[in-house]
């Protein structure tokens, strides 16, 4: 009984892991991050390269130091 007098049935709820883990919507939004990171990463780590080897850019005079 709760304060007020009236009777709370407390019931506690579970989580629905296996809706949750065959959710199309879920494995389609993790995909794309998982893919949007990858592209991210490899050109964030491949830009330098491009810069020297095609652009011919020379990173070393544009430096602040």
């Amino acid at each position: 009984m709760s304060s007020s007098g009236i009777n709370v049935q407390e019931k506690e709820l579970s989580i629905p892991w296996k809706a949750i883990v065959t959710s199309v919507p879920l494995w389609a939004i993790a995909i794309a991050q998982c893919s949007q990171a990858w592209g991210f990463y490899t050109l964030l780590t491949e830009l330098p390269t491009y810069l020297k080897q095609i652009l011919h850019f020379d990173i070393k005079t544009v430096s602040f130091s």
